[in-house]
């Protein structure tokens, strides 16, 4: 960490430093480590421009000062992030109505306890039908019992 922060110190206060100083700012560093988050979601994208995905939640531990510095180092609104915000808002929401539209009534019918009659077509004489169970109806035998999760 310490080479680290020597890259962005100008090489003539950089050799001012005593091998005293060097060691106590290298021990100093060693208990600096960040602290874990409930939430710590790296995501690497796999793309020639080499994208990447950060999402990050837990308690927060920042003084309200330091929050507003970092407010106005940071700013939320953005381009980029507005077109981030806008694109997960509009998924969540074509999600939402896909699953009311779609997933949402299936699931009704399949525990739906009304039963669909449908005719047997393998099953042609009423004694065959009626030693099955069934009921034989118009010159065909119905299976009452059948159900839309068949």
């Amino acid at each position: 960490m310490v080479n680290r922060l020597f890259e962005h110190i100008p090489p003539e206060v950089a050799t001012t430093f005593t091998p005293l100083q060097l060691e106590a700012l290298n021990q100093a560093s060693y208990h600096l480590t960040w602290k874990t988050h409930a939430v710590d979601i790296r995501w690497s994208i796999p793309s020639p421009v080499r994208f990447y995905l950060v999402l990050l939640a837990g308690r927060e531990q920042r003084s309200p000062q330091r929050r507003l510095a970092e407010r106005r180092q940071r700013p939320v609104w953005k381009p980029a992030n507005i077109a981030v915000i806008t694109t997960a808002i509009a998924v969540l929401a074509l999600s939402t109505v896909g699953i009311q539209k779609f997933v949402l009534p299936t699931i009704a019918a399949m525990q739906s306890t009304q039963s669909h009659p449908t005719g047997i077509p393998w099953l042609q004489t009423k004694t065959e039908c009626q030693n099955t169970g069934r009921v034989w109806k118009d010159g065909t035998c119905w299976d009452r019992e059948h159900d839309a999760s068949f």
